[in-house]
C-alpha cells in the first residue's frame, strides 16, 4: 500500500473539447480502444473510468488519479474531504470514517474516504429534500427547485 497522495492532473490547457469528447463517446460505445496501432479489449469499468477522465478534461476540470487502496494520512484526507484535521480525527474516534494504525499514527484508506464522502453527500440530499417538504407542508416554500 502506498502513502502517496493521488496523482493530481490539472486541466488541459490547449484542450480540443470535441476531440476529448468524441474520444471519450468512442470508448464508451465500443469494448475496444485504440492503443498506437493495436485493439485493446477493455472491460467495461476501464472504458467508463477513462471516458469520465476525458469528459473531465473536455470540460476543462482537473482531474485526481490514484488506486482506492492508497493510505493517506490524516492531513491528507482533511484536504480531501475539505474540513480541518481536527474533525476528521473526530470522525474516526467516533467511528464514522475506519482507519488503520502505523504505530501512532491513523491511515486513513482512499477508497474508505471515497465511500464516506458519497454517503455524506446522500446524507446531506436527504436532508435537504426533507427541509424542501416540510417547508412546503408548511407553505413556506414556493416549489422552486435548488
Amino acid at each position: 500500500m502506498s502513502l502517496l497522495i493521488p496523482l493530481g492532473i490539472d486541466p488541459v490547457a490547449d484542450r480540443d473539447e470535441t476531440q476529448l469528447n468524441a474520444a471519450a463517446d468512442a470508448i464508451e460505445a465500443s469494448d475496444t480502444a485504440v492503443a498506437g496501432p493495436l485493439l485493446t479489449g477493455l472491460p467495461e469499468q476501464v472504458r467508463e473510468a477513462i471516458a469520465d477522465v476525458l469528459h473531465r478534461f473536455a470540460r476543462g476540470e482537473g482531474v485526481v488519479v490514484g488506486s482506492l487502496e492508497t493510505m493517506l494520512t490524516t492531513s491528507q484526507a482533511a484536504q480531501l474531504l475539505g474540513v480541518s484535521r481536527t474533525y476528521l480525527v473526530q470522525l474516526l474516534e467516533a467511528g464514522e470514517l475506519p482507519c488503520e494504525f502505523r504505530g501512532t499514527h491513523r491511515r486513513i484508506r482512499l477508497g474508505e474516504l471515497v465511500k464516506f464522502a458519497e454517503a455524506f453527500r446522500h446524507r446531506r440530499r436527504a436532508a435537504l429534500d426533507e427541509v424542501a417538504r416540510v417547508s412546503r407542508e408548511a407553505g413556506l416554500y414556493d416549489g422552486d427547485d435548488f
